[in-house]
Formats: structure tokens, C-alpha cells, sequence
């Protein structure tokens, strides 16, 4: 019972930290990638090599924002952390982002700039107010109660709290909150950001909290950080509640066991529950909305192409070709595709497709359709390029114009392919491309101040959109390579440019919404071409050019209209008349009244300007351990989540645990103490433990010790005979020395993505060994009577003959094998992709023992095949094992191949692996997700988004016959499960087992079940 009660206290730990990514690595950045670090007043910046520059900057805003970005959260961003934050800058991932993790406590950023449809601010503007208000966020678990179980866990525990306490849509809201009211922009002043929402509220698409929070198998659900920003600005703007973020942790600072209880906090403001607090929230957004609406009506009316469907579905990037219009597609039930609407209306799939590309752009000259993709390094998961792709309309086949670089938003031209390029070393220019072999014809290095995002050509003139501090522009480039400026800086989005005639045709959210926009470059007049309800994007013109091609967001997906140009209108513009949103001017002035009054009650901040050391060499050997969190029991982390050890010390004791992790993400580990019961004896041991983990080279490697935790054993051939029976078997006798055990892992994950198509291949090579030893030496033990007996237990023997001196080898085991696999990705609403297959071959002896215990070589293949609707799924898979040395004493397997049915039947397995070398199996499963659900009637304790049944068939091959397991799986699918914001699934599992060796089992005494029913639980962490 104690150890059962240690392994719940370390599973919870576990639980509670890994709600906040702890112990969570972002990733490998390549190995040789040299660092340096420059430090600030409460920032340490750990950058790669020639990167000076950006780390500047991001330390300066870092600094900068400190204050403001703590004034209504509370707290004050390394207000009470130990030492400088870290922020680690990694430059060679190929997207925008940033993440704050504990533990160890450090700032992620990827520091390429976004290149499709980014926000209006300067990409380390953006990041650092953002990514600060989370380091501010971070800092109420210091505070009040949780002070002391911090001395306890260290940083372990503000990570578990703040993972379990805010909802993770608060964290994020808040954050975009901040970004929007500290900045002129954020993406609480862009219309792509709550478009959803909008179209929602006018069209009867009400959800209460959760079920916008959680989501849906049937409706689209937009992500957390919207919902977060409708609820946190939406309370600071109706109830003029500029500290609501602050007063949340306030709350649960003061009342611990309050967990979920986000609505109590709003109800003491708004004197209503969570839900009409929410719809009063809603109803606040929709009505300003509506007054926007009406100032931009009248609207234009086109033609709907793509049918309405019954999962939402989003057609996105239209483009008119001599073939039909083609598109890019996905849906809640498939992953992307590109098809082509034929002028028929039919549709036909091209070709599978990426997530996260360029929009697609059309040459009717050179009849290709061009994109920008990420590429995938090898082996470095931090280290993604761009390449640009191309499909041949005639053949309809995909190539690579480019086979590296950092190339974004290809656009054919007369003299080639422009297209955006974003260096490692920082800033951007406008290249353009040969478009016979991708090679670069011309580079324009954009200013230090610009982001070059998409490019458009007139006859000779280059023309390109870029971001400022000031916003979004258009500019020209000038044969000098001097960049222009023509329109703006303003703080509203520009996407989608290219160029019509004379004009430059352009997207933007001027209005509110995106509309389509003309700029004649020759004399800077501005027209705005088209006027829909809820505007439109990615706009396209024929070449007849009488026809206008949109995506129109409606609830059932973002769907293409077809318009004629004259119902266009042309309306002149300026570009100084932006829209204003009323809500987010709001939180900017509380934001002022905020710096006005200074800082709130109880609270100290110090500001000032960002004052740097100098660059100095960071060290990757010297900077592994760094240890962030402890615990004063020990529990092992893997053994843990893979709950497959014989001994509940393996897996949790009284003890102590430290933890560590390099502020790269490649190092990490643990070292621990345990005091626990000796297995074989009433003694105890005093344990100790090391485990390492080290992906900075090409190979990973895993390695782990552990010393005395139970007494070595030597193991002796044995021979026991009598006049009638014989055994033969190998016996152990414990010595009175510690126990030594050690294995290395060693791996190379190594990716080869692209297309849609998720490929990779995994050569792995595992070795164990422990100071338990194997004498190959003899005893043979002669009996008068029956040494098998129980009459004779006891018995000494009559004589005891022993063998020749042989070798006495330690217990050791060698693993290889080869992993590999090319699927596709699993759509939100499926639980199996639509189509994949994977394949793992490998090989496991005991060097120098194989006498005893017989190698075995193994195969695995699985495959996915689509199901009679598109969110069902068919999963297939196959298993063969095959002992080589028959005449071994013992028959060992690697995996076990019984049908899941006999699972839980004491000694099938042993059985099964003693007797038969050649084993194999078949599996299919089928599963059916039932939409109904978005059940939040337990929330916060739970929320049931959906119903699975899984039914299943495994059938067994043995030598003399076979076994089968038939039945089904009936489950729940949770988005949140105890409080713990996790997808989980829970259910009930039922088998039928049977086969021509049924009876055989029985008769071995081994009782297996005929009906099998068990509880299945299954976590995603």
C-alpha cells in the first residue's frame, strides 16, 4: 500500500507539471550551432553565433515591455525567478512562434519572421510583449501558499499550478490582450483574429464557454487564444475591469482548492454565472459588429461554386486555371489536398498537400501553379527551410523549383519567380528565381527597419508589401535596390498582392474586414474594389477578367463565390482611414490609466532602459546540468508513463529526486536517491539513480544507471535428475553485493516530410547489461527420488557432479532495429488517418548466453485505410516473431504476439513463448466516431466532446493452431478530464476469445477467460 500511495503522489507530480509542458523539449537545433549570450538586468539571451543584432533587440523590448506587460496582470515578469530568465533564440526553425516553459524556467522564440498573412508589428515587437506577459503570468505561484512547496519542488511546482489553475484559453487570451493594448496593433485589431466569431453570432452558431473552449467533432471550433481575448477584453471592456487578470490570481492565490473556477472571478463583477456573464460577453462583440456592418453596407452578392458541406470545410487560395478553378483543401474530417472544380462543378483531388503554405499562385504562360512549402531538416527538428514547389497544370504532377533556402510567396513574372527570402543571420530581401532551375537572378536586401513579406511586378517595376514599426506599406523597389515607400506605414493587414494592369490588387482589413483594394503606384490613388458581409480573402481575377474569385467564411466551412467584376465598387479610399476598434482602444486607455496611477497596491516594478553586457561564448558542456526542480520522494519518470516495471520501487519510493534539462532543450535528466524493501529479502536498500538524455548530436542518446537497488544475482546452470524425472533449468542465488544495472539507447530520428506526407525512418540500437551473472558451468544434481516432487522438497541429493569450468558472463541484451513509416495526418474529427503505412523490423539476442536464452528476430508492419464515411477509419497490422536458436534453453520474444484478449491471463505469454519459436498475428480494427457530444454539463470537471466504438479482430498463428480475440471498444472522448486540461479518452473494452488452442491452455492449467471485459484509459500529455 505504501508504494502504491508513493507511485499516485509521483504520477500526480508527473501529471501536474506536464500540464505546463514541463520538463518539455522544444526540440534540437542543428549540433553545430555555435552560441553566445549576452545578458540584460533580468534577461539572459542565448542566441547562435553572428546573431548579435537580434539579440539586442529582443533584449531591449524584453526590458522595455517588463513593466507595462506586469501593470494589470499582477505581477511582474521575473519578479520572483531565480536569477535571468532565459531566452533562447532559435533562428533555423522556418516559422514565427515563442513559448514560455516550466520547467526549467526559459523563453523560447523562432525567430523567422512569419510570412503568411503576420500581424502588422515587427516580428520581435510582437513576440516579446507577448511571450513577456506569459513570464508575468508565471509568477503568481511564488505567492502566499504556494511559497513554501516551491523550497519543496522547485520550479516544478509554479509550472504544475499555473497549468492546472488559468485555463490555458485565460494564459493565451490575456497574453493577445496584452499585445493589442501595449502595441497600435495585436491581434485584437485584426480582422482575421475573431472572424469566426462574427459570422457565428450573426448565424445562430451559440456555444456556451466550454464548448468553444474544447471543440467539436461536427463544428468548427477557432482556437483558445480567441476565445481567451473575447473573455479577458471582453470583461475589462463591459465592466471597465482593467485588473480582471490580476484579481484571477488574486482568487486562486487565496483559495487553492478554487480550481476552474474562472467564473466565480467574472461573477463578482458581473453578478452572474460564467454562461450569462459569457453570452453578455458575445452579445457585447456582436452588437459592435453589427453597428460595423451597417456602416459598410450596401454589399456585393456572388455565386457559390463549392456545395455546402456537412463537416465544415475550407477552400482557401482559389485560382483560376484552363482547367477549372484550383484550390487548396481541408477539412474537419480530411487532411489539406489541392483540387481542381472543374468547369462541370465537379471536383477532383490533385494531389495531397502541407499544411502552413504560401497561397497559391497561377502563370497561365508557363501553366504552373506556384507555392512556398517547409522543408524539414533530416535529422534537426529546429531546423526547417522553404523551399518553393510548382504543379505542371497539364500533368498535374508536383516539382521543386528549389531544393533549400528560406524562400516564402513565390509569384511568376515575366522575368522569373520573385519570392520572399528570410535569412538565418536575420532580415529579409525580395529575390527573384530562375524559373527553369530555381537559381537567384537578383537579391534586394530590404532595410534593417522592413520585413519584406509578398511581392508584385508592373512591366519593370518591383513592388513589394513589408512591415514596420508603423506597420503594414507598399513599396517600391528601385533599380538603385533603394526601397520606396508608397503606401502607408499603417497598422492594418496587406496579403494576397499582385498585380492587375496598372494596378497592384491587394487584401486588407482597412475596413474591418478583409476587402480587396486597387493602389495605382503612378499616382497613389487607393480604390476599394469589393464589399462583402463579412468581407472576403484571397481573391483572383480571369483573364478575361470579368469574372472575381473569393473565399466567403460562413459556419459550415470558408467556401469560394465566383462574382462578376462589375458588381465591383470602386469606392475611392484613403489609407488613413482605418477602422477602429472600440474594444481594444479601451484596453489601451485602461493600459495609460494604468502607467498614470502607478503600480497596484503591494506590487513593487522597476523600469529603465536595457543596459548589455558583453557577448560572451556559451558553452554547451558546461550548461547540461542545470537542475530546476526536486522532490522528496523518488520516482522515475519513464517507468512512470510506461507503467511496465515488475517493482513499484522502479517506479516510485521513498527517496529524493532532482531534475535537470540544458536551457537548449538538448540535455536533460535526473538523479535520485531511494530507500525501499529489498524484493528478495526484509532488508532495505539505499538506491541511487542517474538518467540522461542528450539529443544534440546526430544520433540521440538515452542512458540510465542504477546501483544497489536490490542484491546481485548469479545464475548456474542447473541439472536436477532421479530414476524417473529430470529438470533442467537455470537457478539464481543471491550474493550479498549491490546490484548494478546500466542501458544506453541510441537512435537517429531522421524526418523526410513533405507534400502532406509525414515520412520517416528510425535506426535504433538499445543495450543492457547488469552485474547479474550466468555460469556456463554444470551442476548436475542427482536425486534418489522425484526431484520435481513436492515429497521430496528438501531432499538433498545423492551426489552433486560438476562440470568442466566454464565462462560466467554477464547478464546483458542487444536490441537493434529499423523503424519506418510515410502517413498522413490525422484530421481533427478522425481517430486513425485516411491512409498510411508504417513497418518495423529488428533483432534481440543476450551476447554471449544465446545457448540459454535464444535470439529472436522480429517484423511489424501498420496500415491505415479510409472507412465508408471520412471520419471513420480502418487500421490493419500485422506482427511475426521467430526464435533462431530452438535448441536454447529458454524462448525469449521481444514482443508478445497473443491476441489483447488473453492480456489478462496469468502466464499465456510465458506459455505460449516456451513452446512455440514461430509466432505471428493479425489485427484490424475499425473506428467509428459518433458526432453528438460537446457535452459541458460536468465543467469544469469534465467535458465529453464525443463517443468512439472501435470494434476489433486479432487472430494468432502457432505452429499446431491459433488463438483469436473478437470484440469491441466503447469510449469517451474528453477534452478535459479532472480538472487536468488533457485530451483523454475512458471506456469499457469487451473481447470473445477462442481458437483451436483454447482448450490446450486450459489444459496447461493457465484458466485464460472466455469473455474478456476490461477499462481502457488513454491520456495525451
Amino acid at each position: 500500500m505504501k508504494h502504491r500511495i508513493l507511485f499516485a503522489l509521483a504520477v500526480c507530480l508527473l501529471t501536474l507539471s506536464t500540464a505546463n509542458a514541463q520538463f518539455y523539449s522544444v526540440g534540437d537545433d542543428p549540433g553545430s550551432v555555435k552560441w553566445r549570450v549576452i545578458q540584460t538586468a533580468h534577461y539572459k539571451i542565448i542566441y547562435p553565433f553572428g546573431l548579435d543584432s537580434l539579440a539586442r533587440s529582443y533584449g531591449m523590448y524584453f526590458e522595455q515591455f517588463r513593466v507595462p506587460d506586469g501593470r494589470s496582470a499582477g505581477f511582474t515578469p521575473c519578479q520572483y525567478s531565480w536569477g535571468r530568465m532565459p531566452v533562447i533564440l532559435h533562428a533555423h526553425y522556418a516559422y514565427s512562434n515563442g513559448s514560455v516553459t516550466w520547467a526549467p524556467s526559459r523563453v523560447d522564440l523562432y525567430t523567422t519572421p512569419g510570412a503568411y498573412s503576420p500581424d502588422p508589428l515587427p516580428n520581435d515587437l510582437e513576440l516579446a510583449v507577448h511571450e513577456s506577459r506569459h513570464a508575468a503570468q508565471m509568477q503568481f505561484p511564488y505567492k502566499g501558499w504556494y511559497k513554501p512547496f516551491n523550497w519543496l519542488f522547485g520550479e516544478m511546482f509554479p509550472g504544475a499550478v499555473v497549468g492546472l489553475y488559468p485555463n490555458l484559453a485565460l494564459l493565451e487570451g490575456d497574453a493577445v490582450v496584452a499585445e493589442t493594448a501595449l502595441t497600435h496593433s495585436g491581434r485584437g485589431r485584426t480582422a482575421d483574429f475573431l472572424e469566426y466569431y462574427m459570422v457565428a453570432s450573426d448565424n445562430g452558431d451559440r456555444r456556451d464557454w466550454y464548448q468553444w473552449r474544447y471543440g467539436s467533432l461536427k463544428r468548427f471550433t477557432p482556437d483558445h487564444y480567441a476565445l481567451g481575448y473575447v473573455t479577458v477584453a471582453g470583461m475589462r471592456y463591459l465592466y471597465d475591469d482593467a485588473l480582471f487578470t490580476s484579481r484571477y490570481f488574486d482568487y486562486v492565490r487565496r483559495r487553492p482548492f478554487s480550481i476552474g473556477d474562472m467564473g466565480k472571478v467574472m461573477k463578482r463583477k458581473s453578478g452572474e454565472r460564467l454562461r450569462p456573464t459569457f453570452d453578455k460577453l458575445m452579445d457585447t462583440f456582436h452588437s459592435q459588429w453589427q453597428e460595423d456592418e451597417a456602416s459598410r453596407a450596401p454589399f456585393m452578392a456572388g455565386e457559390q461554386l463549392t456545395a455546402t458541406p456537412s463537416l465544415f470545410t475550407t477552400y482557401e487560395c482559389g485560382t483560376f486555371t484552363g482547367k477549372g478553378i484550383m484550390a487548396l483543401k481541408s477539412s474537419l474530417a480530411s487532411a489539406p489536398e489541392i483540387v481542381c472544380i472543374g468547369k462541370d462543378g465537379k471536383e477532383r483531388r490533385l494531389a495531397r498537400f502541407a499544411y502552413g503554405t504560401s497561397p497559391l499562385a497561377h502563370s497561365h504562360e508557363e501553366k504552373r501553379v506556384y507555392w512556398s512549402e517547409g522543408k524539414p531538416d533530416a535529422r534537426y527538428s529546429l531546423k526547417v527551410g522553404s523551399i518553393i514547389r510548382y504543379m505542371d497544370t497539364d500533368t498535374w504532377k508536383k516539382h521543386n523549383l528549389t531544393s533549400s533556402g528560406r524562400y516564402y510567396n513565390p509569384v511568376p513574372t515575366d522575368r522569373g519567380v520573385s519570392a520572399t527570402e528570410y535569412p538565418v543571420e536575420g532580415g529579409s530581401a525580395l529575390v527573384v528565381l530562375s524559373a527553369s532551375d530555381g537559381s537567384v537572378l537578383q537579391r534586394f536586401p530590404a532595410p534593417d527597419s522592413l520585413q519584406v513579406v509578398e511581392s508584385a511586378r508592373i512591366e519593370d517595376r518591383l513592388f513589394v508589401s513589408a512591415i514596420s514599426v508603423g506597420g503594414f506599406g507598399v513599396y517600391e523597389i528601385m533599380p538603385s535596390g533603394d526601397y520606396r515607400l508608397l503606401l502607408g506605414p499603417k497598422p492594418v493587414k496587406i496579403k494576397d498582392i499582385k498585380s492587375l494592369n496598372d494596378n497592384i490588387l491587394f487584401t486588407s482589413d482597412l475596413s474591418g474586414v478583409n476587402e480587396m483594394y486597387a493602389l495605382n503606384p503612378s499616382s497613389g490613388a487607393l480604390k476599394q474594389m469589393t464589399s462583402f458581409k463579412y468581407g472576403a480573402a484571397e481573391f483572383d481575377i480571369n483573364q478575361a477578367q470579368d469574372s472575381l474569385l473569393c473565399s466567403v467564411l460562413t459556419t459550415k466551412g470558408r467556401l469560394i463565390v465566383k462574382a462578376p467584376m462589375s458588381s465591383t465598387v470602386n469606392r475611392p479610399v484613403s489609407f488613413n482611414d482605418i477602422h477602429r476598434y472600440e474594444i481594444a482602444d479601451r484596453l489601451s486607455a485602461q493600459e495609460s490609466a494604468l502607467a498614470d496611477s502607478g503600480a497596484p497596491s503591494g506590487t513593487s516594478y522597476e523600469s529603465g532602459a536595457a543596459v548589455f553586457s558583453e557577448p560572451k561564448r556559451y558553452r554547451k558542456l558546461p550548461n547540461i546540468p542545470r537542475f530546476h526542480s526536486w522532490a522528496p520522494i523518488y520516482f522515475n519518470i519513464d517507468n512512470i508513463q510506461g507503467a511496465s516495471h515488475d517493482y513499484d520501487f522502479e517506479e516510485a519510493s521513498l527517496g529524493a529526486t532532482a531534475l535537470f534539462q540544458n536551457n537548449l532543450g538538448t540535455a536533460n535528466g535526473y538523479i535520485g536517491y531511494s530507500l525501499h524493501e529489498d524484493p528478495y529479502s526484509d532488508k532495505w536498500k539505499n538506491s541511487a539513480h542517474l538518467k540522461f538524455n542528450y539529443s544534440g548530436l546526430f544520433p540521440v542518446f538515452e542512458l540510465s544507471f542504477n546501483v544497489n537497488e536490490r542484491d546481485r544475482i548469479q545464475y548456474r546452470d542447473i541439472l536436477k535428475t532421479s530414476p524417473t524425472a529430470s529438470t533442467h533449468y537455470v537457478g539464481g542465488t543471491i550474493q550479498d553485493t549491490p546490484h548494478v544495472s546500466g542501458e544506453i539507447l541510441t537512435y537517429i530520428p531522421l524526418n523526410f516530410s513533405s507534400g502532406g506526407w509525414s515520412r520517416g525512418l528510425i535506426p535504433q540500437i538499445d543495450y543492457q547489461i547488469s552485474n547479474d551473472m550466468l555460469d556456463h558451468t554444470s551442476f548436475h544434481y542427482i536425486y534418489s527420488g522425484n526431484p520435481t516432487s513436492d515429497s521430496v522438497l528438501g531432499q538433498k541429493p545423492v551426489r552433486v557432479e560438476v562440470g568442466e569450468t566454464k565462462s560466467n558472463v554477464y547478464m546483458q541484451k542487444l536490441t537493434g532495429m529499423l523503424r519506418g513509416y510515410i502517413v498522413l495526418p490525422t484530421a481533427e474529427s478522425q481517430v486513425y488517418p485516411s491512409l498510411g503505412i508504417g513497418a518495423e523490423a529488428g533483432f534481440s539476442f543476450r551476447p554471449g548466453i544465446t545457448d540459454y536464452f535464444t535470439p529472436s528476430v522480429f517484423g511489424y508492419i501498420y496500415g491505415y485505410l479510409p472507412g465508408f464515411s471520412k471520419i471513420q477509419g480502418l487500421r490493419l497490422s500485422g506482427l511475426v516473431q521467430k526464435q533462431l536458436h530452438t535448441d536454447a534453453l529458454f524462448g525469449e520474444n521481444y514482443l508478445g504476439c497473443e491476441p489483447r484478449g488473453f492480456g489478462g491471463s496469468d502466464g499465456v505469454s510465458d506459455y505460449l513463448e516456451g513452446k512455440y519459436s514461430t509466432q505471428a498475428r493479425l489485427s484490424a480494427d475499425y473506428s467509428i466516431p459518433f458526432s453528438f457530444g460537446d457535452w459541458s454539463f460536468l465543467c469544469p470537471v469534465a467535458y465529453i466532446k464525443n463517443f468512439v466504438f472501435t470494434p476489433h479482430f486479432d487472430y494468432s498463428f502457432y505452429k499446431d493452431g491459433g488463438l483469436f480475440s473478437a470484440g469491441a471498444t466503447f469510449s469517451i472522448h474528453l477534452s478535459n478530464c479532472l480538472w487536468f486540461p488533457f485530451e483523454s479518452s475512458v471506456g469499457v473494452r469487451g473481447s470473445y476469445n477462442g481458437g483451436s488452442l483454447f482448450n490446450d491452455l486450459k489444459a496447461a492449467r493457465l484458466d485464460p477467460d472466455r469473455f474478456w471485459v476490461g477499462m481502457t484509459f488513454n491520456i495525451s500529455m
